[in-house]
């Protein structure tokens, strides 16, 4: 059934859509059989299903992704976005004016936005900032490609309350594992404490700065997280807060 649909160019399908071809085609009959039949294809990684939205072809998802996390050459992007693609490669901010204008012709297809932007959090690419309903922001700490001088200077201080590092024999890092670590210390900050501003990210760094509340008191409370220069033959991952 899966190959069938590829071959047709059919990439992603929501779960009634594909519940339907499935009892027609395939004449798989009743939800139960259904879904214990998307459950084996998820698990054997021949499909993707997060909620509603049914992936069929991997690499469909991953130029999806990049779609929306990759610069576009300046004389590729419209005016109009212009300022949004800026604010993506100087802040690694991902505005959803932006996110819509990529999913535009994936929406009218009956994609589901959110279960794609959800896929992308639970791989660490983005992570969600949302101080509100109505104000939602989306980060990408891996395009960041630069950082002020004082992130490399960076030393630990007698008055920082007991900092972790993370050190690696060798100094060898798994590819991508820092950017990985700053989306997932994101939405880690924004679930546990409502966090006042919005965190500042560098190519080797990042600010939490957040408000922890009790009954009598408001604490603000600021955390930093950073890598050390790649000139550096160790490298060690810290928390200071």
């Amino acid at each position: 059934m899966i190959a069938a649909l590829v071959a047709k160019q059919i990439y992603y399908k929501n779960v009634q859509q594909l519940q339907s071809y499935a009892k027609t085609e395939c004449f798989v009959e009743g939800a139960e059989e259904f879904a214990s039949m998307i459950s084996f294809y998820h698990d054997i990684g021949m499909i993707i299903k997060h909620r509603n939205t049914v992936v069929l072809k991997a690499q469909w998802l991953i130029d999806l992704f990049k779609q929306l996390i990759t610069i576009p050459p300046f004389d590729k992007v419209d005016h109009v976005h212009a300022k949004y693609w800026q604010e993506l490669e100087t802040y690694g901010i991902l505005s959803m004016e932006l996110v819509d204008h990529v999913f535009s012709r994936f929406i009218q297809q009956g994609i589901i936005k959110e279960d794609i932007l959800d896929m992308m959090e639970q791989f660490g690419l983005i992570a969600k900032f949302s101080p509100s309903p109505a104000d939602v922001k989306y980060f990408v700490p891996a395009l960041l490609s630069s950082s002020p001088e004082s992130i490399c200077k960076m030393e630990p201080s007698p008055t920082d309350p007991c900092p972790l590092y993370l050190h690696f024999v060798d100094g060898f890092v798994p590819h991508g594992l820092f950017p990985q670590l700053v989306a997932r210390s994101i939405r880690w900050c924004g679930e546990t404490w409502p966090m006042e501003h919005p965190p500042t990210l560098y190519q080797n760094g990042a600010r939490f700065c957040y408000w922890k509340a009790n009954s009598r008191s408001c604490s603000h409370l600021q955390d930093e997280i950073h890598q050390d220069c790649p000139k550096e033959k160790d490298t060690e991952r810290g928390f200071k807060g």
